[in-house]
């Protein structure tokens, strides 16, 4: 009979272990990739203000992670201070849909 209670409560505790690593492990993959910070999205948005025919390859390597940050950080708008203006979260916004089509061309 002791050893039932003292599973569970190594299970609830274990439970509970994986919980906080999956909140922590979702916080250090916006870390772990430091080119795709915030700071290196609004660089990019400077650097090419004007520019036509701009190729985010060039920039970004990773579309999807590229677009996975984007995301976030328009998200986090919501919670705070605005993480863009209003002129680049119009090209930012401009700039996913053209990464979603190309990803719905792909498949």
């Amino acid at each position: 009979m002791h050893s039932t209670p003292m599973d569970t409560h190594s299970t609830q505790s274990s439970l509970v272990g994986t919980q906080e690593a999956s909140v922590h492990g979702d916080d250090v993959k916006v870390e772990v990739r430091p080119g795709y910070c915030l700071e290196r999205i609004k660089f990019f948005l400077r650097t090419t203000k004007g520019q036509r025919s701009v190729q985010l390859e060039d920039h970004f390597s990773d579309l999807q992670l590229f677009h996975d940050h984007v995301k976030m950080f328009m998200r986090m708008e919501r919670y705070g201070e605005p993480a863009f203006t209003d002129r680049e979260t119009y090209r930012l916004k401009k700039m996913l849909v053209k990464i979603r089509s190309q990803f719905e061309s792909s498949d």
